[in-house]
């Protein structure tokens, strides 16, 4: 695969995507995994941000019919970058990498029906099809602590839920009524350091013992979901 700008950075974790996830199909095709974020009504609005925005970069970026842009990159050789499955795309904006002066695509707002989880697209170059991307559409997330058999609502309005520590606490996430998959989670706190990753959703005993040591402090959880393609995505919320 020529195009080297697809394995240039790392993922730090942030508000959207927690990783881009890549494979290939056959020696030309690259699948590229993101996340798109609803706005209002049927827009979407998907952003090429830290190592996103470099897949697509260029001197020129024009639209090309309602549902394709032209990206002319620095080989000179244009690419069609098309929107399978929205309705149309509204516009789009560029930045400048500080790197090298060149323009990166930023992000694309488009529209789409309400009734589409994912949004498609294609990038073409001399007419071959070089790279398709997913944009996953996730619904809003709702975070509970369970403790035993309890589920209290997160953040909770009260402060740090009341536990002993034998007890069992997990963290739950749900979306449109259904329980997600918990890859791993991290509670996080200004006075807490780094992300220190635990696999799965059960709250470990050295993992209480901080909660309870910080519970006058700003205390967060950030976990890393899967969806049903294996993909990893984040969310984040106080827990008080």
């Amino acid at each position: 695969m020529k195009h080297t700008f697809i394995i240039l950075f790392c993922w730090l974790i942030g508000s959207s995507v927690w990783a881009q996830k890549e494979e290939k199909q056959g020696d030309d095709v690259v699948n590229i995994h993101m996340e798109g974020k609803r706005g209002n009504g049927d827009t979407v609005v998907i952003s090429f941000d830290r190592r996103g925005k470099y897949l697509f970069f260029g001197y020129d970026v024009q639209q090309e019919g309602d549902k394709a842009l032209k990206i002319r990159g620095r080989d000179y050789v244009d690419r069609i970058l098309s929107c399978e499955n929205c309705t149309k795309i509204v516009s789009f904006s560029q930045e400048e990498n500080k790197m090298n002066s060149m323009k990166c695509l930023k992000e694309i707002v488009l529209t789409a029906p309400l009734s589409e989880k994912h949004i498609s697209m294609t990038e073409t170059r001399k007419g071959k099809l070089g790279l398709t991307l997913k944009a996953m559409l996730y619904p809003k997330v709702a975070f509970f602590l369970k403790i035993n058999e309890e589920m209290i609502n997160l953040p909770s309005q009260t402060g740090l839920p009341h536990f002993q520590m034998e007890d069992t606490l997990r963290i739950v996430a749900v979306a449109d009524g259904k329980e997600l998959n918990i890859e791993k989670y991290a509670i996080v706190g200004s006075s807490m350091g780094d992300y220190n990753w635990h696999l799965g959703n059960l709250i470990t005993m050295d993992q209480k013992e901080r909660l309870l040591r910080n519970r006058s402090r700003n205390t967060s959880i950030v976990v890393v979901l899967l969806d049903e393609d294996g993909f990893g995505w984040n969310r984040g919320t106080d827990l008080w």
